[in-house]
């Protein structure tokens, strides 16, 4: 009878070990590769949402979304205005498609996190009602409360001083942030906001605001930011402190320190 050829039970092993080796090699570079897809849909989707500012402003003459809590239904049932989720609406469509960070596909149902995205609610009289994003607007360039004439966006929660609100157009649009990733649908950092962790629960109360734009949401060093002219790049979490949010936000300052149990 003539032999039948086949593999050895050790040129199997070999076979099964190189091939380990090669998925042990090639993994960390898909993951890389999956997480660099997921940063560059972030990007555009903030890209998306500054121009449908942009056209906001250009169609009212220059002003900007004001602040309000309250929203006011249309004839059909939709969301007509309220926050400025609600009026960028006509501009970009639903912000639940194109508000959603990648990283983020799940809802908290409320606050979110790194991991979940805000909202929505379900109640027709909540600013939330039916909208669930991963951004925040940066609340220094909102335009004035309209449930109470007199204040700019903020100003009821305690924001300020007046003057650092940022009339558009705004100087140095090319350093003024207009949404970032979030746990919040708004923002409005102070240059002396400690670093914090929305993962922690930081954050959660009024001040300090920077902890909710400040989170390891990319690669665990990043936040993504668009700004007033219109571009979007990933940020270093420490450089977030280099950025003009406000008129008196003091961009010369040493950034803060990370502590060491940060986004752990």
């Amino acid at each position: 009878m003539p032999r039948r050829k086949g593999f050895t039970l050790v040129e199997l092993l070999v076979v099964i070990g190189i091939i380990a080796l090669l998925i042990s090699i090639l993994m960390p570079a898909l993951n890389n590769a999956r997480t660099q897809a997921r940063t560059i849909q972030c990007l555009s989707n903030l890209r998306q949402l500054t121009t449908a500012f942009q056209m906001y402003v250009n169609n009212n003459k220059g002003r900007s979304v004001y602040y309000s809590t309250a929203v006011k239904m249309a004839a059909d049932g939709t969301p007509q205005n309220g926050f400025w989720m609600h009026e960028l609406r006509p501009f970009n469509g639903d912000i639940s498609n194109i508000g959603v960070c990648p990283e983020t596909p799940e809802s908290a149902g409320g606050w979110g996190n790194i991991n979940l995205s805000w909202g929505p609610d379900n109640d027709p009289g909540s600013f939330l009602y039916k909208v669930t994003g991963s951004y925040a607007i940066n609340g220094w360039i909102y335009g004035d409360d309209s449930d109470m004439p007199g204040l700019r966006g903020g100003e009821r929660y305690g924001m300020g001083p007046r003057d650092a609100w940022i009339k558009l157009p705004a100087q140095e649009s090319s350093n003024v942030p207009a949404f970032a990733d979030s746990g919040w649908v708004d923002v409005w950092p102070v240059d002396n906001d400690t670093p914090g962790d929305l993962v922690s629960g930081n954050g959660f109360g009024q001040f300090p605001e920077m902890p909710r734009v400040c989170i390891k949401r990319h690669n665990k060093r990043f936040s993504n930011v668009s700004f007033v002219d219109g571009h979007a790049e990933s940020v270093i979490l420490p450089n977030l402190w280099k950025l003009k949010w406000s008129k008196v936000f003091n961009t010369g300052k040493v950034p803060p320190k990370m502590p060491n149990n940060f986004g752990k």
